[in-house]
């Protein structure tokens, strides 16, 4: 199992490919909050607000993880997730990807 933020899903995107063209029994959650919170926290220490690109709405990770193969979902409530991430780890034959959208840091 995997926990990851939609920023730095992105950082490594291709792990997605490999993890099913090897069929790679993967269940991976990601907490969609359109930007790159890691970072504008890194910003606010560093004293360097407002780094442009660091909002990255409108990305359809969903359909970015089904394009590389996963069994893809997008989970709209805490209780979808739970069931979701049971059922990826029950599936061990395909890696899964759950999109729970969050709040944005900033929010």
């Amino acid at each position: 199992m995997a926990l990851m933020g939609d920023g730095s899903m992105h950082y490594a995107i291709t792990a997605l490919w490999t993890a099913a063209h090897y069929k790679i029994p993967l269940t991976v959650v990601v907490a969609s909050n359109a930007e790159y919170g890691v970072l504008k926290e890194f910003g606010k220490l560093e004293h360097t607000r407002g780094v442009p690109g660091l909002d990255v709405p409108g990305l359809d990770i969903v359909a970015t993880a089904a394009s590389y193969g996963l069994d893809a979902h997008e989970a709209h409530t805490a209780d979808e997730v739970t069931q979701l991430v049971k059922d990826g780890i029950a599936d061990r034959q395909q890696p899964t990807l759950i999109n729970a959208r969050t709040l944005p840091v900033s929010a």
